[in-house]
C-alpha cells in the first residue's frame, strides 16, 4: 500500500481477513493487528464497500486491546468522514482522542488530523485550524491548512503548505491523490493553466500505477477543471467520470464537488441540465447535503457555500 501498490496491497488484507474469519488466527493481538491494517488500508485506498464487508464479517469476534481501540477507531472514524455519517465520526474519533490522552500521548495527533478534516468539511475552519496547533509540521496537517488557505483566498501560502506536504514523498505514494488535486486548484486560482495540466498528468499517473479508483476520480475532476479553465468541450465528460466514479464508490462529498462542477460545465449550452443537476446535488434529501451542518453547504469546489445557494450560479461562490 505504501509503496503506491493498492490493488496487490488489498489482495494481501482480504487473504488476512479470511484466515481470521476462518479461524486460523487464535491469537488475539495478531487479529486485533490484522482488523486495524484492514482499516487503515481502506481509509487509505478510500475502499469504503470492502471496510463494510469485513466490518460485518468480523462481527462475530472481539479484539480490542488497551492500544488498539483507539488506533482502529481513529482508521474507522476517517473512514465515517469519507461516507459522509459525521456525526458517528466525532463520536468515534473524540473516543479514540480520550484513550489516547489517557495513555500513548504521541497518538493524539492521529484522531486531530481528522477532527480537523472534519470540521474543515462542516466550515468551521478556525476550530480545524485549533486542533492542528503543535502539529501543523506534519504533511497531513499542511494540507489542510493549505485547504483552509485556498479558502481564504491566500492562494501562495496554500501553494507553498501543498508542495512542502508533497515534498520528500515518492510519486507513487498514494497519499499523494489529495494534495496533487488541491494543488491543481490552487494553480488554476493563480492562473497557470499549463502548470495545472502537469499536475494533472501526475495525478492521472499516479491513478494508473495504483490502480485507485478513488485516485481516477480525482484525476478526472481536476482534468475536468482544466478543460473547463481552457474553454475546452471535454470538460463536462470528465466531471461526469468523476460523478460516476465517486456514487460508485459512495463518497457523497466528492460525487456532490463532481456534480456541481458538471452543473456548472453545462450552464452555457445545455442551462436546463445543469440546473437540473445543480437541484440534484443541493437538495437537502442527497446524501452529500445531508452531510452538512443545518447552516453550512459543501461548495461545488470542496469548500463552504451559504446556505440557500442554489443553481450553477450559485455554486461559483
Amino acid at each position: 500500500m505504501a509503496s503506491g501498490r493498492v490493488a496487490g496491497g488489498m489482495t494481501f488484507i482480504d487473504e488476512a481477513m479470511a484466515a481470521v474469519s476462518a479461524g486460523e488466527v487464535g491469537a488475539v493481538g495478531a487479529v486485533g493487528e490484522i482488523y486495524c491494517r484492514l482499516l487503515s488500508a481502506c481509509e487509505q485506498a478510500t475502499d469504503v464497500r470492502r471496510a463494510e464487508q469485513w466490518i460485518s464479517a468480523a462481527k462475530g469476534f472481539v479484539a480490542w486491546g488497551d492500544f488498539v481501540p483507539p488506533t482502529c477507531r481513529t482508521h474507522y472514524g476517517g473512514i465515517l468522514i469519507a461516507i459522509g455519517r459525521w456525526q458517528e465520526a466525532e463520536r468515534e474519533l473524540l473516543a479514540a482522542l480520550r484513550s489516547f490522552e489517557k495513555g500513548y500521548r504521541a497518538g493524539r495527533m492521529l484522531p486531530l488530523f481528522r477532527l480537523a478534516d472534519l470540521r474543515a468539511r462542516q466550515g468551521r475552519l478556525e476550530e480545524a485550524e485549533r486542533l492542528l496547533e503543535g502539529i501543523d509540521w506534519h504533511p497531513d496537517a499542511r494540507r489542510l491548512l493549505a485547504a483552509v488557505a485556498l479558502v481564504r483566498r491566500d492562494v501562495a501560502l496554500a501553494e507553498d503548505l501543498t508542495r512542502l506536504c508533497l515534498e520528500g514523498r515518492p510519486a507513487s505514494d498514494p497519499a499523494c491523490v489529495q494534495p496533487l488535486e488541491l494543488l491543481v486548484e490552487i494553480q488554476l486560482a493563480r492562473g497557470d493553466v499549463a502548470a495545472s495540466k502537469e499536475t494533472v498528468d501526475r495525478l492521472a499517473e499516479l491513478a494508473v500505477d495504483s490502480g485507485s479508483d478513488r485516485a481516477r476520480g480525482s484525476a478526472e475532476l481536476a482534468r475536468g477543471r482544466v478543460c473547463e479553465a481552457e474553454g475546452a468541450e471535454q470538460a463536462s465528460s470528465h466531471f461526469q467520470a468523476a460523478l460516476e466514479t465517486f456514487s460508485l464508490l459512495e463518497l457523497p462529498l466528492e460525487a456532490g464537488r463532481s456534480r456541481l462542477a458538471l452543473a456548472r460545465a453545462l450552464a452555457r449550452d445545455a442551462p436546463a441540465a445543469a440546473v437540473a443537476e445543480a437541484q440534484v446535488a443541493l437538495a437537502p434529501s442527497s446524501a452529500w447535503a445531508r452531510c452538512a451542518t443545518p447552516t453550512r453547504r459543501p461548495s461545488c469546489c470542496g469548500r463552504w457555500a451559504p446556505p440557500g445557494a442554489h443553481g450553477p450560479g450559485a455554486a461559483r461562490r
